[in-house]
């Protein structure tokens, strides 16, 4: 199935049955049908799309665009662009919490994450300070700082996020 340039990231909404695909050479998100594996439509996005995240009670569809630093909401049911948010540098991953209407976005280049709360309110959690497990206790040293985030997901099962470091071979 042909998509657009260069195919980055996917995502799956289990409900609707509609795949995501990141097009991250011509800054479209291609929408297609899992019944009948036909394109929908491509939408445009911000500048480097690289990872989408679909939250299915809100039916919202979220995509990480590295090249402006901006996290484009997707209405899932018109395939159209809602709003564009600012989020740190060199947004890589995007995951979200359908249960509490959280957004997770990793930012690569200022190794930082913004979590977004329903609607706009947004946060900057710096990689800098050591964490254990990510969001659990502070830990002395840097053995245990990030310093290459590059993808994230967020597990309901155990309300934890886990975030890929590059340059540490860990999650």
């Amino acid at each position: 199935l042909r998509v657009g340039s260069q195919p980055y990231g996917v995502s799956v909404d289990p409900y609707s049955n509609m795949i995501y695909v990141t097009n991250h050479g011509d800054n479209t998100l291609s929408v297609i049908n899992g019944a009948t594996n036909n394109l929908v439509t491509n939408v445009p996005v911000g500048r480097g799309p690289s990872d989408v995240a679909v939250d299915t009670y809100t039916n919202r569809v979220y995509v990480a665009n590295q090249e402006n630093a901006s996290l484009s909401v997707i209405n899932g049911t018109s395939n159209k662009v809602i709003s564009n948010l600012r989020v740190g540098s060199q947004p890589y991953g995007v995951s979200v919490d359908p249960y509490s209407n959280t957004i997770y976005v990793v930012n690569k280049l200022d190794e930082t994450m913004s979590i977004i709360k329903s609607g706009n309110a947004r946060t900057q959690v710096p990689f800098r300070v050591a964490y254990q497990g990510l969001l659990g206790s502070k830990i002395p040293g840097s053995e245990n700082m990030f310093t290459n985030p590059a993808g994230l997901e967020y597990s309901s099962l155990n309300n934890r996020i886990y975030v890929a470091d590059i340059n540490n071979n860990r999650i």
